[in-house]
């Protein structure tokens, strides 16, 4: 909209050069007032919010054409939400002095008269007696003058929310102090569907365990059922489902109302050959042992308890020793655990440190090398209760550890490969060039082979993609076939394949994904597709050692993902060919061409009267092209002659239905489409 006259001007910190902070917050949000519009017109009255602590409530009344500056309206904070009650002709706003979600010191509640224009401020407290802001608002659309806010950034000892049932003209709080430090509750809370969010606490009152909440930036009432509410909190969202038991003087249940959406972000991963089939550093949860992939684990890492766990590692031939780095406000940055991190003990830090850092196990156990936040590279022997600095490392470097030579580590800092041979004690700067230049890299050394060290990462304007050494470091060589790569992982090795399988989240053939390869990097085959891309997942990936196919996916705000190849065992094995019978339909559609190379998605359709439990399609290409990698299907050539056959999950295709995949190939100066398709022994219709 390009005649809106403010689009904000707050920062939270203006000086921040990362940009993280000093962004403009803008238009934070948007109301319209449904009483002014009808079905299939647009509605006239519109309130909009803006990050300008002098003007920032706006209003249109012709359906966005012009805008004013709300009058009378207050200033000196942030309008974080506003609602409106159409009914009583009521806009409700909550505001604070900070932009959120962490910070917030002052904060009011405002009640804006639609019809008459006049502000009044309900605030459930006095001004002088808060120390955070409001951002959750709410209004009950089946019980008009029922209003609810919160507390967003009352962290100690809890968030608060309140309530109004007479349009805020007077309060009533979740819980309350009777005598402090002990305190009465209007709700009870059951977390036994993520027992973690206790965090293994025991505080003292007036703090309790687990809490109503933290940075509790949104609260809506259903609006088909006023018992129904939710809210988010820095851990989970939690609910009710009997919210009005609360008016009449009755304690309402709490619960997590979520299952299976992890609002975290994953710092690393390890798949141990034994004990539990994975481990995981978060952010702000510090991680967990995950024993059943299927469940929600009990508790997260104690003892210590990190805020984030930066990074973890574990003992490839003693798996049941493992260590973890983390942030942590007062306390050590590392532990250690002896029983595959079911329990754990803390170690020691070095002088100086201020952040967990990466951190690495010797093959055997018996030794570690830490490069923490604030200090140097430091190397320990037995479990960290004293460190040396380790000489010819700089600070900051990524180390990590030979799988198979207790006595070698790697590390890496800003394009320079750096080797250790005496447990950590000294580096030496490896010959290797073309690396990339910055510190956007992670690598990784193979279990089961000495010197086989693997490194991705880069950047879009310097040297980035997937390099390969089998010298331990001492030279690399870059994969020409990935274009651009950001993590590396290991798992089995396929049926009869001598090298395991490797995992990548990168760009391959044009195309960017979660790749995988059985031969060592010569070929890859999609593991993703285009409606399963999860934002970010460079920070780390492994495969499974124990189960050939399955990989552990790292994202930027949604916890841990996994995912099986043909049911988690094998791939299709040489056996028959599936050989379903009745008509079908190909489309076969060129999506993208590049100099030497395109992409193509295949929709292949049952046109026949019964269902097919496996299908095989084939086509021949006659200019020369040759497959790339795949998704959705598991595609091979063999001269000019490709087949493309069903994955485990699209392997059931019913009747009038359809199963899509793609491809990228190289190409030469024409790309004719396949003449015709086979399914078995029967051609299909279309092209």
């Amino acid at each position: 909209m390009a005649n809106f006259p403010n689009v904000g001007n707050y920062a939270q910190d203006p000086s921040d050069t990362s940009g993280y902070a000093s962004d403009n917050q803008g238009i934070v949000w948007v109301t319209f007032d449904e009483s002014t519009g009808t079905a299939g017109s647009a509605t006239k009255t519109i309130y909009v919010g803006v990050a300008d602590k002098d003007n920032a409530v706006y209003r249109s009344t012709d359906a966005g054409a012009t805008w004013q500056r709300l009058a009378g309206q207050p200033t000196g904070h942030l309008a974080h939400k506003g609602v409106l009650d159409a009914k009583n002709g009521y806009l409700y706003l909550a505001y604070s002095d900070k932009g959120g979600p962490y910070d917030g010191g002052k904060g009011r509640l405002w009640r804006y008269a639609t019809g008459t224009g006049t502000w009044t401020d309900i605030s459930p407290v006095a001004e002088a007696d808060t120390s955070y802001g409001f951002s959750g608002l709410t209004v009950d659309r089946r019980k008009p003058g029922t209003v609810m806010a919160t507390a967003y950034s009352a962290w100690w000892p809890d968030t608060q929310i309140f309530r109004s049932t007479d349009s805020g003209a007077t309060w009533s709080k979740a819980w309350d102090y009777t005598s402090y430090p002990n305190r009465e509750n209007r709700y009870t809370m059951d977390v036994s569907s993520s027992p973690w969010l206790t965090w293994g606490a025991n505080p003292q009152p007036p703090e309790q365990t687990p809490k109503l909440g933290w940075m509790t930036e949104a609260l809506e009432i259903d609006p088909f059922n006023s018992d129904r509410m939710m809210y988010g909190t820095g851990a989970t969202v939690y609910g009710t489902e009997n919210l009005t038991n609360w008016d009449g003087g009755g304690k309402f249940a709490i619960r997590p109302m979520v299952q299976g959406l992890e609002e975290t972000a994953v710092n690393d991963l390890a798949s141990p050959p034994s004990g539990a089939p994975l481990l995981s550093a978060l952010g702000d949860i510090g991680g967990f042992r995950h024993t059943d992939l299927t469940k929600v684990p009990s508790m997260m890492f104690t003892q210590p308890n990190f805020t984030t766990t930066t990074s973890l590692d574990f003992a490839e031939s003693n798996p049941n020793t493992v260590v973890r780095t983390g942030n942590l406000d007062s306390g050590p940055h590392i532990a250690f655990s002896t029983d595959n991190g079911a329990n754990w003990f803390a170690g020691t830090d070095p002088s100086g440190v201020s952040g967990g850092g990466t951190v690495a196990s010797a093959a055997d156990g018996t030794r570690f090398v830490w490069s923490p936040e604030g200090a140097g590279v430091h190397h320990t022997t037995g479990f960290g209760t004293s460190w040396q600095a380790s000489a010819g490392i700089p600070a900051g470097a990524i180390v990590e550890s030979d799988r198979v030579d207790a006595k070698t580590f790697y590390g890496f800092k800003s394009g320079k490969f750096y080797v250790s041979t005496d447990g950590g004690a000294t580096f030496k700067a490896s010959p290797a060039s073309g690396l990339p230049g910055g510190d956007s890299v992670r690598f990784k050394a193979l279990p089961g082979g000495k010197g086989d060290v693997w490194l991705a990462g880069g950047a879009a304007d310097g040297a980035y993609g997937l390099w390969h050494s089998t010298d331990g470091g001492a030279s690399f060589t870059k994969l020409s076939n990935v274009e651009q790569a950001d993590t590396i992982g290991f798992g089995k090795a396929a049926p009869g394949a001598s090298y395991q399988t490797l995992y990548t989240s990168a760009k391959i053939g044009g195309v960017r994904g979660v790749f995988r390869s059985t031969d060592k990097g010569a070929s890859w085959t999609r593991v993703n597709d285009d409606a399963h891309q999860w934002g970010w997942t460079g920070a780390a990936i492994t495969g499974d050692p124990r189960v050939y196919g399955r990989v552990y996916v790292s994202t930027n705000g949604r916890g841990v993902l996994y995912g099986d190849s043909s049911g988690g065992t094998t791939d299709p094995g040489p056996g028959p060919d599936p050989t379903p019978t009745g008509a079908c339909e190909v489309t076969y559609k060129i999506t993208s061409q590049w100099s030497g190379g395109f992409q193509a998605d295949v929709r292949l359709t049952n046109t026949g009267t019964r269902p097919w439990t496996g299908w095989s399609l084939a086509w021949t290409f006659t200019d020369g092209q040759k497959l790339s990698q795949a998704w959705n299907t598991e595609a091979a050539q063999s001269g000019s002659t490709v087949t493309a056959k069903n994955v485990a999950w699209n392997a059931n295709v019913a009747a009038g239905s359809s199963v899509s995949f793609g491809f990228t190939a190289s190409r030469s100066d024409t790309n004719a489409k396949p003449a015709a398709f086979k399914l078995g022994e029967q051609t299909c219709a279309g092209a």
